[in-house]
């Protein structure tokens, strides 16, 4: 047997929400996690940050990442959890940062003040990965009204695309759209895309997170100013570069209701996928917009749905179906997770108490997810349990990332967690 160097730290490149650009959810570096060695993870160390966490952690060049609700952005050593740098950005973070061309992007939040239709403290900030040490600050404007910075970003050809939201409440709105900035400097590069069409009617919310194949940018958008069929609401809508619209997919089953678009459009194929809170999994062609297929996941109301991202191992997807029970009434809901294959069978189904509002991540063969305060591994042809971590103290919103040194999460209680296996680094791989 001989022992040769293998990925270590410095190879780990889960870089922004759902490993990649294209949101496929997919690690195909070797990390030594089969359906065989999953058995044998375990937590190699844990750190509490203190504070809520929404955002999921990312993993490159040797740091962990991540963002918390109360503003915090750090960067964790990825061999020991030792704290290398802790910066606040002003406000609230809840999407997922993204480390793209030696810069991490942070979605801030902001504040809304529904009643008056207005919000503050939103911005997209460009940090300094090695230091925290602030690039740039840009303050999203949509005709004078800025919005909420909710979506994790693409950058594409220099340009970081952003979205822009009015928040939950429905006593005032705040019409959304897209934002494109220069990466050097934040500085608009085009004019924004709003999702309301002409005399301000319809256009929902962009808090989903975009997706891109290289060529164009994919937005799912949420509830609009209006009624969905006055604009782009409640839809998954294709943009070229300079924003314009290729096509738009409606997702909601009838106007008017809560049918956000609220994960991103897998495109890491020709045939793509997405999922609205009206309960409908499409399976559609990247480049028209016409569907293959359509699921329904069954939740206990439209409007209920999941706002996850459908990912996969290249040959089925799982996507989380959002409450199956009225939550006001039974709490917690319940969830139901479901698989597929690319044709739309389905391949099985496992449940969870808490609704999963994050994606399952793979590597070939395995995939693993955030369930009922725990990371659980699992065969991704048959959904057999292969591993469980245990309680982890809170439920977790994030999605784990899957790198070379181990697998990394971060649960709502403020608690950044990793696992590899035996609960040792690894350092070598062993070539026979």
């Amino acid at each position: 047997m001989q022992s040769t160097p293998g990925p270590t730290v410095a190879t780990d490149d889960w870089i922004t929400y759902a490993h990649d650009q294209a949101r496929s959810g997919l690690q195909l570096q070797a990390t030594g996690i089969t359906r065989s060695s999953a058995g044998s993870l375990k937590q190699r160390w844990k750190v509490s940050l203190g504070e809520t966490i929404y955002a999921s952690p990312i993993v490159a060049g040797g740091a962990v990442y991540v963002a918390t609700d109360s503003g915090t952005v750090a960067a964790l050593d990825a061999a020991t959890g030792a704290l290398r740098w802790r910066v606040h950005v002003g406000s609230s973070v809840r999407a997922t940062p993204a480390l793209i061309d030696g810069t991490l992007f942070v979605g801030v939040y902001g504040v809304a003040n529904f009643a008056a239709q207005t919000t503050s403290g939103a911005a997209v900030v460009a940090l300094d990965p090695a230091t925290g040490a602030q690039r740039w600050r840009a303050v999203p404007q949509n005709a004078g009204n800025v919005g909420l910075v909710r979506s994790e970003p693409v950058v594409l050809n220099g340009v970081v695309y952003e979205g822009l939201a009015g928040g939950d409440d429905t006593t005032g709105c705040v019409s959304g759209g897209v934002m494109a900035l220069d990466e050097r400097s934040g500085t608009p590069v085009m004019n924004f895309w709003a999702t309301a069409q002409a005399g301000g009617a319809g256009g929902g919310g962009v808090w989903s997170p975009f997706s891109t194949d290289g060529t164009n940018v994919y937005v799912g958008t949420g509830n609009g100013c209006g009624t969905e069929t006055a604009g782009y609401s409640d839809a998954m809508v294709s943009l070229t570069r300079s924003l314009s619209v290729n096509w738009s997919r409606s997702a909601f089953v009838a106007p008017g209701g809560d049918e956000d678009v609220g994960g991103a459009l897998n495109v890491a194929g020709t045939q793509a996928y997405f999922v609205a809170k009206s309960g409908l999994l499409y399976a559609v062609d990247r480049n028209s917009g016409n569907v293959a297929w359509q699921r329904d996941l069954k939740p206990w109301t439209r409007g209920g749905g999941a706002i996850g991202t459908p990912t996969g191992d290249g040959t089925m997807i799982i996507v989380t179906g959002g409450e199956l029970q009225n939550p006001d009434l039974v709490n917690p809901p319940g969830c139901a997770i479901s698989a597929f294959d690319l044709s739309g069978n389905p391949l099985y189904t496992f449940s969870s108490q808490y609704v999963v509002y994050g994606h399952a991540s793979f590597v070939p063969g395995v995939g693993v997810i955030g369930l009922d305060h725990q990371l659980v591994a699992f065969n991704s042809q048959t959904g057999q349990t292969l591993w469980s971590s245990g309680d982890l103290g809170a439920n977790l919103y994030a999605s784990p990332a899957i790198v070379p040194s181990g697998v990394y999460t971060a649960t709502l209680g403020g608690d950044v967690v990793a696992f590899s296996q035996n609960g040792v680094l690894p350092s070598l791989l062993r070539r026979r």
